[in-house]
């Protein structure tokens, strides 16, 4: 795909593959893709470029313009560009931290002490992420713009803006205690500058209960209904959270009291036993024209699951990093299929490079993964997974569904953000084969339809 021609007339590129799938539960064994370019095409298969697609058997490729090129992929599933609805990517230069896996408070520790806070640095680190995430088949991200210095850091959006991955860039923001008013006041600031929405989109992420007080999510509930901003939070995702949010007590409390962040009127705010999901339901109650997320959600009891099916929220489950928290040992297993039975969008995520396994950085940060671990784990459904990871993360992110479709029953053209290949067993079952096998995806094409 390096051809050189700059004509301005459409440029055609023609895939022959084992199998396409999408997630509305199309499926063409085998396929043929065609990627029509607007004009000449890019230079490399991660150059954004304008394309449609069409899918279709081969006894129906005749039926095709011919093509500039061709790719033989016969031994290849084709997928859309998946979806990462929660990560990191400011911390990808701190790598795999094994020596803190099952302790919460010695990683946030880890993370406070180590993390980037020069904006060349954080920039270097964020191009890291991005690489690993084009490498994963990632076509789009919900990624945390961590807050330096108590304010919001822009310094993630705009690295990811010139990135061709698509998304929301979540400005994140601590308000609590003796510090509460002030930091809402810098994130009211903040929100009066914002660049137009294009590929990425800024949205706002007030961080955990156990960092932003009550009054500091209803502020950010309300910027975001006046500025049209997605909003995230981590919540119900440790022990830690859970003692402080119920007790008042606890290594959170600690940290609070250290900073001098403590008063009275966080105390009164807390400590009533209630869950992190109970306490934050004031907000979960708002009606929201923007989309939330509620990220890891490893504790919910019935009524909290309730509470969560009720709000209008999107659950993001990271299951590889619930499982280096020992999520699991603390509240039982996660819940994600009670929120799917409940109608709950639940998209995946992967979290910091951090809470990844020690292994080849390829598949650092790689939504594929988080389905193949589930699917080893729970013998989760094939396409469910493949919904979790692609459709479930659209609207959450501001994008439609079409930008995870692949195929079109009908056979007209689909505009995807991206299509992926990956290579298969021949003879399986082709998208439990993908689930079952270890490569990682290669992308073939990534469109700048959504800018």
């Amino acid at each position: 795909m390096n051809d050189q021609n700059t004509s301005t007339r459409p440029w055609h590129l023609r895939v022959d593959a084992a199998a396409a799938v999408d997630p509305a539960g199309h499926i063409v064994a085998p396929a043929t893709l065609l990627v029509r370019f607007d004009h000449a095409p890019p230079a490399s298969p991660i150059d954004p470029a304008p394309f449609a697609c069409r899918v279709l058997s081969p006894h129906h490729a005749d039926a095709l313009p011919p093509a500039a090129a061709r790719l033989d992929r016969r031994g290849h599933l084709l997928l859309p560009g998946l979806i990462n609805a929660h990560t990191h990517l400011d911390l990808t230069h701190l790598g795999p931290a094994p020596q803190a896996r099952g302790d919460f408070p010695a990683f946030l520790n880890l993370v406070r002490a180590s993390r980037a806070t020069d904006p060349a640095d954080i920039a270097r680190s964020v191009r890291l992420g991005i690489r690993l995430s084009l490498a994963a088949g990632v076509a789009a991200v919900g990624d945390i713009a961590g807050s330096v210095r108590g304010s919001p850091e822009l310094t993630p959006l705009h690295t990811l803006a010139s990135s061709p991955l698509a998304g929301v860039s979540f400005l994140e923001f601590f308000a609590i205690g003796t510090r509460e008013q002030a930091a809402v006041d810098a994130l009211h600031a903040a929100c009066q500058s914002l660049p137009p929405a294009r590929r990425i989109r800024v949205g706002l992420q007030p961080h955990a209960p156990y960092s932003v007080g009550l009054a500091g999510y209803l502020a950010s509930a309300e910027l975001a209904d006046r500025h049209n901003l997605p909003q995230a939070t981590h919540l119900a995702e440790s022990p830690a959270e859970q003692e402080f949010i119920a007790h008042a007590t606890g290594p959170h409390r600690h940290l609070l009291e250290s900073l001098g962040l403590w008063n009275d009127t966080l105390a009164r705010s807390i400590a009533s036993g209630r869950s992190p999901v109970q306490h934050l339901r004031a907000w979960l109650d708002r009606p929201s024209r923007s989309p939330r997320l509620l990220v890891h959600l490893n504790q919910l009891s019935d009524d909290d699951l309730a509470q969560v099916a009720t709000s209008g929220s999107t659950a993001v489950y990271c299951p590889r990093s619930s499982d280096y928290f020992l999520a699991h040992e603390s509240f039982g297993p996660h819940r994600y299929r009670d929120l799917l039975a409940r109608g709950v969008p639940v998209a995946l995520g992967t979290d910091s490079i951090l809470n990844l396994p020690d292994q080849a950085l390829g598949h650092a940060l790689s939504i594929l993964d988080e389905m193949r671990f589930l699917h080893a784990r729970d013998r989760t459904d094939p396409m469910t997974l493949l919904r979790m990871g692609t459709l479930h993360g659209t609207a959450c992110l501001g994008l439609p569904e079409s930008a995870v479709r692949l195929i079109d029953p009908k056979g007209a053209d689909s505009r995807p953000l991206g299509v992926i290949a990956v290579r298969i067993t021949p003879g399986d079952d082709p998208l439990q084969s993908v689930l079952q096998r270890t490569e990682s995806p290669e992308f073939l094409c990534i469109g700048n339809s959504y800018a």
